[in-house]
């Protein structure tokens, strides 16, 4: 049976501090075997985050990217969850850092499931017109289907992009547009997102989970940040 997203939601803060958080209600009710996946984005220095909820669930966090100016961003998930209400999860990164985002959905029907792997863009995507999908992340090979492919961007200068083709976005966020769609057929994804505002700045990150047991993940080096002119550098 083919997944169900519950509900999808963000946080963020702009002053130093160790910490971000979804917003202060959280997931109204998480059941058994639901399943949470997300992306934090920081700036101010290297971290490797931890990701906690407030039910107590266990969180894998996959390849932090640095990009050359500095802004850092990593995925995490956790496939079956344990039940709660008002969950609210909490990326902490050990030490203070600025312009703090948090984004996370909430699924049912992927506790079955294995993370497939992640991509992001090259580097900040600065300008990208207004053209349909002018923001894109690199090519993501899907090894196991059918599976959730999962994308965000974030717009610097504050607007909120639109879904891709073939997206469907999801809740209303802070400077972010998240979006899912299921794939049924092997091979290479892409995070796509369209803007109005072609002259600002984005980051953009897609990850896929497959709805059933997959191969090995896909995340080229594992723990890779992106250096200064775009070179990959393993931590």
């Amino acid at each position: 049976m083919a997944y169900t997203h519950v509900q999808t939601l963000d946080g963020s803060g702009a002053g130093g501090a160790n910490t971000v958080a979804l917003a202060a209600t959280g997931f109204t009710s998480v059941a058994t075997g639901d399943s949470i996946v997300g992306a934090v984005k920081w700036e101010g220095g290297a971290a490797t985050p931890t990701v906690t909820d407030t039910i107590g669930n266990t969180y894998t966090v996959v390849a932090t990217q640095f990009s050359d100016s500095g802004i850092i961003s990593a995925f995490f998930y956790c496939l079956n969850c344990a039940s709660g209400l008002l969950n609210v999860v909490t990326a902490d990164f050990g030490a203070s850092r600025t312009v703090r985002n948090i984004e996370a959905s909430q699924y049912s029907g992927l506790n079955a499931g294995s993370f497939i792997g992640i991509d992001f863009a090259d580097t900040l995507i600065g300008g990208p017109g207004t053209g349909t999908d002018a923001i894109t992340t690199e090519a993501l090979n899907v090894t196991s289907q059918p599976a959730l492919v999962w994308a965000f961007a974030i717009d610097f200068d504050g607007g909120v992009a639109s879904a891709g083709t073939g997206y469907t976005g999801r809740g209303t966020l802070t400077n972010c547009r998240v979006e899912d769609k299921r794939v049924t057929a092997t091979g290479n994804v892409f995070g796509t997102f369209t803007t109005a505002t072609g002259s600002h700045t984005f980051l953009a990150g897609v990850m896929a989970i497959s709805e059933g047991a997959a191969a090995a993940a896909n995340v080229g080096q594992p723990w890779q940040q992106k250096g200064a002119m775009g070179a990959m550098v393993s931590m």
